[in-house]
């Protein structure tokens, strides 16, 4: 397991916290997850065998959609309101499916992060 405390995404250092999910509930039944409302990457620390690096890199994929403005970007070219709820959720799914087709792609091209 990483024993980074920060990943730089965007030009910005991002904290990643690796922690076990009985000490954070959000973790339970995930590997991690990167919390927009306090700009915090957390891995799961029982993630199966070297797999580190391929769900830093997602969550990391996450961090980059939402720092750089390509979400928003992508949701005004696909004329959907993302400050309401039902247009939030279709592109909280469609950011999820594009995150899980571009993370082994970006892993293999340019390694982990």
């Amino acid at each position: 397991m990483t024993a980074r405390k920060h990943v730089k995404v965007c030009g910005i250092k991002v904290p990643l916290r690796v922690v076990s999910d009985k000490k954070d509930r959000k973790l339970k039944g995930a590997h991690g997850y990167y919390d927009l409302d306090t700009g915090v990457v957390t891995l799961n620390k029982k993630l199966p065998a070297n797999s580190d690096d391929h769900f830093l890199t997602h969550e990391v994929l996450h961090v980059l959609l939402n720092s750089s403005g390509a979400l928003r970007v992508t949701a005004a070219a696909l004329d959907i309101d993302i400050d309401k709820p039902a247009g939030l959720k279709i592109m909280e799914v469609w950011e999820e499916t594009f995150i899980r087709v571009l993370t082994p792609h970006v892993r293999e091209t340019f390694g982990p992060p």
